[in-house]
């Protein structure tokens, strides 16, 4: 799905800044913007572009814009981040921003935090984090000079992946993630979704498990639960009721992939959020 939702928290000038506690996971999607997450606390699975990286606390992840993304908590202990997504024509290096535009070249996905790499970024993104929150009359100015001075610290280190970004898998991703966010209510199939897309079915379930790190129907089965999620905690319908809306052939088979996917049936689901 290409999502722009945190544009809505835009101020003087186009970063939006988040923290998660206790977060459970996204389902998967890109934006045009750029993000860094910063885990304060526990560790997480982050899924970028059909791979994964294990973070701890400490640690920067990169997305670069249009990588399809996701971030799955190991929920063995209690989990916090920091999020801080713009726009990159606030990188006043054009050789950085027009190749992360044209996608000809991509940061590293993540950086240690227990390197000098590290220790370096992290107070820039504080600093940009900070400014954002305050919101003065200086911060449109210190925004874009801190987050020009971590993109020059990166290219100046050669923290950049050696493989180029591919322009036609990044226009797959984008326009799959579209065909799924336009049709997850219907009765979708993979050889459905590739006659749609005008493409061999075979190519599409080897080049979708390529880029999500899944077949199609076990994503459309996650969207589908992410969607109900949402559904169920605004308490919109009954249960019965989400499961059609969200394209599942029976409540029973809705029950048994939600619960395999965060671990309780929906009902009960629904009765946490309400009492909390």
């Amino acid at each position: 799905m290409l999502d722009d939702s945190f544009r809505i928290r835009y101020k003087s000038v186009p970063v939006a800044i988040s923290e998660q506690n206790h977060f459970n996971a996204t389902k998967l999607h890109n934006h045009n913007e750029f993000e860094i997450l910063f885990i304060k606390s526990g560790s997480c699975t982050v899924r970028i572009a059909g791979k994964e990286y294990y973070a701890k606390a400490g640690d920067l992840i990169f997305i670069n814009p249009m990588e399809v993304h996701e971030v799955i908590v190991n929920s063995d202990k209690p989990y916090e981040h920091k999020c801080v997504c713009f726009d990159i024509s606030l990188i006043m290096n054009s050789r950085i921003s027009d190749e992360l535009k044209n996608e000809c070249t991509s940061i590293i996905h993540i950086i240690s935090g227990n390197t000098e790499h590290g220790a370096y970024l992290k107070n820039l993104f504080e600093k940009v984090f900070s400014e954002v929150k305050c919101e003065n009359k200086t911060s449109a100015m210190e925004v874009t000079a801190y987050i020009t001075l971590m993109f020059s610290y990166l290219l100046k280190n050669s923290l950049v992946d050696e493989k180029r970004a591919n322009p036609k898998e990044t226009k797959f991703c984008s326009d799959i993630l579209a065909y799924i966010n336009e049709h997850y209510k219907e009765k979708i199939t993979s050889k459905q979704a590739a006659e749609d897309c005008f493409l061999n079915h075979s190519y599409f379930c080897r080049k979708f498990k390529e880029n999500f790190g899944m077949s199609f129907s076990a994503y459309l089965n996650i969207y589908r639960i992410s969607v109900a999620r949402t559904m169920l905690e605004e308490n919109m319908e009954s249960v019965s009721k989400i499961s059609e809306l969200c394209g599942f052939d029976t409540p029973t088979y809705f029950s048994k992939c939600f619960k395999s996917y965060v671990g309780v049936l929906p009902f009960e689901y629904k009765k946490g959020k309400r009492s909390s």
